[in-house]
């Protein structure tokens, strides 16, 4: 059964990128303010709370209908995150607070442990650089958008969303890295250690909540301005309308040719104006139309939602015989080469493979592995610890999980085989609490 969510309208996915804004920024916002009201002692909780509140949200079915990645918000739980460690391991290591003084130094003072805004802008710019320079290859948003069944690079508006997202985790970098070089330049110029007087506030507290506010301002004023752009290019978009797609496999083998943007895709793909399921006989009946080709095995794989209101994606495998390799790349037009699993699995990881085909394998061989090593639990299906099973192209045909099932991202990324797994199963059911969708599955 497909597991599709309606998709958010694109003058809306603009709008909801402000408010990721606001509350990724706002959450070190939060904390700075927080140390106004709160003891030193009890600031990294609040940090961790507001961990668990943007958890939550991107876990929660709002999140899931936009169907695209949460970077900035990403960005902002882990910078929050750290700077709470990083200030809760002040508290315990610089102050009798909890197991007496640990390390000691010169003109400490108990009563300021530390200043908020030089723990948190540094973090917040050092993973900002991080995210700028390895976004593509991080778990958190690797998942976020491949689970999802969504394409990097399938319309236009995908490719201006993906843009602004880059470009809000730049903005915060550069913000990041001026407000902490003022903070720093007044701390060693200015500050003295023995209380927080009125210019302290200004610069620690008061001035990056400025800055806050007005970049606020600016991001809503920016993609306010860009929904018009949004409604053009969505005009030119075809209404409820599917891309179907068919991996060719033959044996351990898999039909590629050449996109034309150059990169390694299947030749075989249709696009039909509705949108919905697709009984099987029909998709076999559309691919015979497109090969000539009638003696196949054919199955579903999955639909995955098209970014904001564009197409949605579904995908079949098809299944030919050895003795219709050869004919099966003259039947397209612009052929095509077979290729094992290690080049695919090279072509994967150099970039040679077209997104559409590598999110789709990723979700096939994810969701495989998990459903083949763990129940759906993410116990061990067998007593050997770090167990991988095999993966063999010609057994596709025969595998009975559901790639529908999202939830099989879950076990994955929590199982026996990783650390902490009853902790990280307790912490996913409390941020899952307000996805409807996950609680259904129970």
């Amino acid at each position: 059964m497909s597991d599709k969510t309606p998709k958010t309208h694109p003058g809306a996915v603009l709008v909801s990128m402000s408010i990721d804004w606001a509350i990724a920024f706002g959450a070190v916002a939060v904390l700075l303010i927080a140390s106004l009201l709160v003891s030193p002692l009890l600031l990294p909780f609040i940090g961790f709370l507001l961990v668990f509140a943007i958890t939550s949200y991107i876990k929660s079915d709002k999140m899931y209908g936009r169907g695209a990645s949460p970077l900035i918000l990403i960005v902002g739980r882990i910078a929050v995150g750290w700077s709470s460690v990083i200030m809760l391991a002040i508290n315990i290591l610089f102050t009798p607070w909890l197991v007496g003084r640990v390390l000691h130094l010169e003109l400490y003072n108990d009563e300021i442990p530390f200043i908020t805004s030089l723990v948190t802008f540094p973090v917040l710019a050092v993973v900002c650089a991080v995210t700028l320079f390895r976004a593509g290859n991080m778990r958190h948003f690797v998942e976020a958008r491949q689970r999802r069944g969504v394409f990097s690079s399938d319309t236009t508006l995908t490719t201006i969303y993906y843009r602004e997202t880059r470009y809000q985790t730049q903005v915060l970098l550069i913000l990041s890295l001026v407000i902490s070089a003022a903070e720093y330049w007044y701390y060693f110029t200015r500050y003295i250690n023995s209380n927080l007087n009125s210019p302290d506030r200004f610069f620690f507290i008061y001035m990056p909540v400025a800055v806050y506010i007005l970049s606020v301002v600016f991001m809503f004023g920016r993609y306010g301005s860009m929904i018009p752009v949004f409604e053009l290019l969505r005009g030119a978009m075809p209404e409820n309308s599917t891309v179907l797609r068919y991996l060719v496999f033959c044996g351990d083998e898999i039909l590629l040719r050449k996109n034309p943007v150059g990169k390694l895709d299947t030749p075989a793909e249709t696009v039909l104006n509705r949108q919905g399921q697709l009984p099987e006989e029909e998709a076999r009946l559309l691919f015979t139309e497109m090969t000539g080709m009638s003696d196949f095995g054919i199955k579903y794989m999955f639909t995955g939602s098209g970014f904001a209101a564009g197409p949605d994606i579904m995908l079949y495998s098809v299944f030919v015989r050895p003795e219709d390799k050869e004919k099966m790349i003259s039947d397209f037009s612009d052929g095509g080469s077979w290729h094992n699993l290690y080049s695919l699995d090279a072509a994967l990881k150099d970039g040679s493979a077209a997104p559409e085909l590598a999110n789709e394998i990723y979700r096939i061989y994810t969701i495989t592995m998990a459903w083949k090593t763990y129940d759906r639990d993410g116990r061990r299906l067998y007593p050997i610890k770090h167990y991988r099973p095999t993966f063999r192209l010609r057994d596709l045909k025969d595998w009975t999980v559901d790639y529908d099932d999202l939830s099989w991202f879950g076990v994955a990324g929590n199982n026996e085989d990783r650390p902490f797994f009853r902790l990280r199963k307790l912490w996913n059911r409390l941020t899952t609490m307000f996805n409807s969708r996950i609680n259904a599955r129970g």
